[in-house]
């Protein structure tokens, strides 16, 4: 995850098989949300609530394996709030 203009970086790994684990501080909820969408991080349900207007973008990517396929996803949002609304616990971290 970076911020805008790339002024800071963040990660962390998460393992979901054969039980969630990593240094993801939400790694239960982020496994199920990640299964209930199929592995398809555009297909995340969306968190409930509000957000600003403000342009702030924030890049996410995501690179691994959700049940044997492999995964790499990125995508860039208007700010924080709109990242986290669309990512759930995912990007929670």
């Amino acid at each position: 995850m970076s911020g805008s203009e790339d002024t800071w970086m963040r990660g962390v790994r998460l393992v979901c098989e054969p039980t969630w684990h990593g240094r993801h501080p939400k790694a239960a909820e982020a496994c199920t949300a990640l299964d209930r969408a199929g592995g398809d991080l555009d297909t995340l349900p969306d968190a409930t609530g509000p957000c600003t207007m403000e342009y702030d973008p924030v890049t996410v990517s995501a690179e691994g394996r959700h049940r044997g396929e492999r995964v790499t996803w990125k995508k860039t949002f208007p700010n924080l709030c709109t990242m986290h609304s669309a990512t759930g616990p995912v990007f929670d971290f």
